[in-house]
């Protein structure tokens, strides 16, 4: 993946020089030649074969429109007063060019600068000083308002939150980059969730940082049950999500099943785990981006010639986070728990959504979340512990 090099000079000189030459209009009069040589060749060739089908597909088929006309409505969208704060970046891999806006301010101005008030709502917000910075800059912090309402279910009964840091072995849980391959924090990871899945009823949906990481994990723990629940992943291709979700179902409402899946991935966000399809969520270590990521690498780089102070890698690790710990309590009688695999979630859980953060709980020993998790779900005379 590269960037291309084009300034706002370029782009004028670019689509000016587009529009004189009617190089469209023109590479479509040749295409348009060329393609009727190519049916003319057709119908002599189909004619000896005494067959009337190819003349029946040609005469169907529609004008075209030269690609290229889409290339320079592109361009010209691209070029407008905005241009400073846009990129275009090549992806060899899929062929194909991406826009990048850098800067949503300059766009949303009319909007939040015209009314006399602007209500901004969503579901998962937090962080949001990063929000706040590359959405309204020029606004009057005093002017910002913020309002979190809880939710719908009694946070303190229905729902346990634990940040956990060590395993049953007392083994730190320490899932950055350098230490989240090692063989001894993989077997720790095993037991621990082994451990709580013989306190969880029916489904248990576990969310890795990355496909990667999840075979990894997987093919180092070498077994298709945890304590007696199959285990069952998140496919690559969403074509297979449907039947991989119907067995998980399925398996859920006998002895439940455990569910590898992605965050940012296609179980991540619009799949509900309600019932006993979640009663328990885990998360493995925070999925920050990919710093090599070219589209990362040019917005950070946007974001510090402008002197912004927001983590912005930082901001988009935790929205992936709460959107994934959100696929459970979906309802008013639903009660799950959440797990937070990483040393780093018990020092700081200040970025959760501030319905699941006021009743966090932090753990620094494991046998003081076994028996939080035990608890809970004994309040409600469900369990599986044998």
């Amino acid at each position: 993946m590269r960037r291309l090099e084009f300034d706002t000079k370029q782009f004028d000189d670019l689509l000016q020089w587009a529009e004189e030459a009617s190089l469209a209009r023109k590479l479509l009069g040749v295409s348009a030649s060329l393609e009727k040589n190519k049916s003319d060749w057709i119908r002599e060739h189909m004619a000896t074969l005494k067959t009337n089908s190819a003349e029946e597909t040609l005469n169907k088929k529609e004008p075209s429109r030269h690609g290229l006309y889409t290339v320079v409505s592109f361009l010209s969208s691209v070029h407008s007063e905005t241009s400073a704060d846009s990129r275009i970046i090549y992806e060899s891999s899929k062929e194909c060019y991406q826009y990048l806006l850098l800067n949503a301010s300059n766009v949303f101005a009319d909007i939040a600068e015209k009314p006399r008030s602007l209500i901004i709502a969503g579901g998962t917000m937090k962080p949001l000083e990063s929000f706040i910075l590359q959405l309204l800059p020029n606004i009057d912090r005093d002017r910002i308002k913020f309002f979190s309402c809880g939710h719908i279910v009694n946070v303190k009964k229905q729902l346990l939150p634990i940040c956990l840091g060590v395993g049953p072995s007392d083994k730190l849980l320490d899932y950055r980059f350098g230490t989240r391959e090692s063989p001894d924090l993989i077997q720790e990871t095993y037991r621990t969730i082994s451990s709580m899945s013989r306190l969880i009823p029916n489904g248990l949906v576990i969310f890795f940082p990355s496909y990667k990481l999840l075979q990894v994990y997987k093919s180092k723990w070498n077994t298709e049950k945890i304590h007696k629940k199959p285990i069952l992943t998140e496919p690559k291709t969403s074509s297979e999500c449907e039947k991989i979700l119907t067995q998980y179902s399925r398996y859920c409402e006998n002895h439940g099943a455990v569910l590898l899946a992605v965050i940012g991935g296609k179980l991540a966000e619009g799949i509900n785990f309600n019932d006993h399809l979640g009663r328990a969520v885990v998360v493995i270590g925070q999925p920050f981006p990919d710093i090599k990521s070219p589209i990362l690498q040019e917005k950070l780089k946007y974001l510090k010639e402008k002197n912004d102070s927001s983590n912005y890698a930082h901001t988009l690790c935790w929205r992936a986070i709460n959107q994934s710990i959100g696929r459970v309590i979906r309802h008013q009688n639903d009660y799950a728990c959440i797990v937070l695999l990483d040393q780093r979630y018990v020092t700081n859980k200040n970025s959760l959504p501030d319905w699941i953060e006021s009743n966090t709980q932090i753990t620094t020993k494991f046998s003081t979340a076994f028996v939080k998790v035990r608890n809970f779900f004994k309040q409600f005379q469900v369990s599986t512990e044998e």
